[in-house]
């Protein structure tokens, strides 16, 4: 009963097969435009049907995601999409007659006109066009041409017009949904919000337009530039650039488009100092961990397993009780069980020496269940909030590069470091392979050992 009161309270929410759904209609305006499937607007909603706040509060940041969305389809250029869609229809007319684009490409110019004047003269399908001029010849004056002849007429040059192979009949924005729907990213929340906003900006630039090599790397010439002038440093330009460049090399390969994305270079105006991103000091850690009991227990379980790991706030999120092995000496915990990581390096098994005891208790009454259920900006907020109390001008992030500044501290070989932290994809040492089936092996533990014995040295002068 409260799901049906839901449904008639909550505009744009519905529940199909028992789970809830955001969908809404486009607008009739983009009934034509090639990146929309369908007539509606659906997602799947992650709050439950008993939370009503909940999905007030969701069904509220969907509803958002979708009007910028459609603002962004209607900022389109408006005569490529006509000029498309007129192609579109001219490809679909000859392949109903058995014709195909750019089949007289190849001949010699006497017959390319034959080939053009035979239908254009006895195949009906070209009639409309016929017709067209015929009536042009009895006013003696031009007559505007309505969508079925120019879609005729597109057909016609299209016989004999050679292809072009940096250009196509896609649009931009369809590159983009190709890239959320193959990824199953959340575009309300998190790093999925993120990448939309960069999304968006790149394609705010001249609005939706066709998919072409011109028009791609200009735009992303364009991108980088606009973005210098925002004052962002060359670092985050590149990622933003990045993010941008994976969506349309993914959909050229799909739609196997010759189109080669060319990486902009960057420009000179922007900043390319390096941003530093300061550890906390032997004090202030010190002082984090002292005031740790003031905290709830799932900030006190991320930052105990930073320190002993390095991990960043998205590598914690992602640990299960299946991660941990607390039945061997030392205990140990897998990073990354599942693969998620930035790259190969980050998958490691990490010794925990430092109140391996408190990290169990806390995991057994419940933290890593309600640490695990945080988003990653949420977590790093909140984790930032934290750090800060111990030492101004550091971040949830700052606990990774403490666990390097322990081991430069403690002189811990490289290598050693390396394993620890996963900075270096050929230092990896313990992978998730040893973790599930190594547990108790002698090459497993000879190797565990090191690591262990280097990384108490790290956090010597941490309070027991």
């Amino acid at each position: 009963m409260k799901s049906k009161r839901i449904i008639v309270k909550i505009k744009y929410l519905t529940i199909i097969n028992g789970l809830p759904y955001f969908q809404r209609k486009y607008p009739k305006a983009l009934e034509e435009h090639p990146s929309l499937t369908s007539a509606l607007f659906k997602r799947r909603l992650k709050s439950s049907l008993d939370d009503e706040l909940a999905l007030v509060a969701e069904v509220k940041s969907v509803n958002l995601y979708f009007e910028d969305y459609v603002d962004t389809l209607k900022a389109g250029n408006a005569s490529a999409l006509k000029e498309i869609d007129i192609e579109n229809k001219a490809r679909r007319l000859l392949e109903h007659e058995g014709l195909t684009v750019g089949m007289g490409s190849s001949m010699l110019e006497e017959d390319k006109t034959e080939l053009e004047s035979h239908h254009y003269y006895h195949n009906p399908a070209f009639k409309p066009l016929v017709d067209h001029h015929l009536l042009e010849d009895e006013l003696q004056h031009p007559v505007e041409k309505s969508l079925e002849v120019k879609v005729v007429e597109r057909a016609l040059s299209m016989l004999t017009a050679p292809t072009d192979p940096a250009s196509s009949s896609h649009m931009l924005s369809e590159a983009w949904n190709h890239h959320i729907n193959e990824t199953g990213k959340d575009v309300t929340s998190g790093v999925g919000k993120k990448e939309q906003g960069i999304w968006n900006k790149f394609i705010g630039l001249k609005g939706d337009t066709r998919l072409t090599q011109e028009n791609v790397n200009s735009l992303l010439r364009e991108f980088a530039l606009t973005r210098a002038k925002d004052g962002l440093k060359a670092d985050s330009i590149s990622r933003q650039l990045t993010t941008i460049i994976t969506a349309i090399k993914d959909f050229c390969e799909e739609k196997d488009l010759n189109i080669n994305v060319v990486r902009p270079k960057m420009p000179k105006s922007a900043d390319k100092s390096k941003a530093i991103r300061a550890p906390l000091s032997h004090t202030a850690q010190i002082q984090l961990v002292t005031n740790l009991h003031k905290e709830p227990e799932w900030k006190e379980l991320f930052i105990l397993l930073a320190l002993n790991t390095g991990s960043n706030p998205k590598e914690l999120l992602d640990l299960t009780s299946d991660s941990f092995d607390f039945k061997n000496k030392p205990p140990r915990v897998l990073i990354s069980p599942e693969g998620k990581v930035k790259t190969e390096a980050r998958e490691r098994v990490v010794p925990l020496v430092y109140k391996p005891e408190r990290i169990k208790e806390l995991i057994g009454k419940g933290a890593l269940t309600t640490l695990t259920s945080k988003s990653p900006d949420n977590a790093s907020q909140q984790i930032t909030q934290v750090v800060k109390k111990a030492q101004p001008r550091t971040t949830a992030y700052s606990l990774r590069h403490t666990l390097r500044h322990n081991a430069d501290s403690a002189g811990i070989d490289p290598n050693i470091q390396a394993q620890l932290g996963g900075w270096e994809a050929k230092r990896a040492g313990l992978n998730a392979h040893m973790f599930r089936y190594g547990k108790g092996g002698a090459d497993y533990e000879e190797r565990l050992k090191p690591l262990s014995e280097a990384l108490t040295k790290c956090l010597a002068h941490l309070p027991t």
